[in-house]
């Protein structure tokens, strides 16, 4: 079976909020307020370089799905936040694909290293991220 992963991470995206003077901000689930359009979005250790070989290396198609002869392709959505220090939280799934892959998305994501946190005006600041990976399974 034929397996590629096209992960379409320069193409993530900062989830921007309809913003006026460049800044926005929205209350999260926790009522924390979340800024969106920063001056400095966070980022990975080293850039998207080396995020794109992390979650290539670390992302495995389940074995449920190999040699079943099924085609799969498509894009799942996650969502995560970026906390003042860095750290990822509430992980969700804003498109989802097959159940069995979007847990394996999931899985990844949340072993990510710490990130560099967004920064407006001088100070680290919470923002939120959605990063989408493409799936193409076919049978050979």
């Amino acid at each position: 079976m034929q397996k590629n992963l096209l992960f379409t991470t320069v193409l993530f995206w900062c989830w921007y909020c309809s913003a006026q003077n460049g800044i926005s901000s929205v209350k999260t689930k926790d009522s924390a307020i979340l800024i969106c359009w920063v001056e400095c979005e966070a980022s990975f250790p080293g850039g998207t370089g080396p995020m794109k070989r992390f979650l290539a290396k670390e992302y495995t198609i389940p074995d449920s799905l190999e040699n079943t002869g099924i085609k799969i392709s498509g894009t799942i959505i996650a969502a995560f936040t970026i906390e003042k220090d860095g750290t990822l939280s509430e992980f969700e799934i804003e498109k989802s694909l097959i159940s069995v892959l979007d847990k394996e998305w999931l899985r990844v994501l949340k072993l990510m290293p710490t990130w560099r946190p967004a920064m407006e005006r001088g100070k680290p600041v919470k923002t939120r991220y959605k990063l989408p990976v493409t799936i193409d399974i076919q049978e050979d």
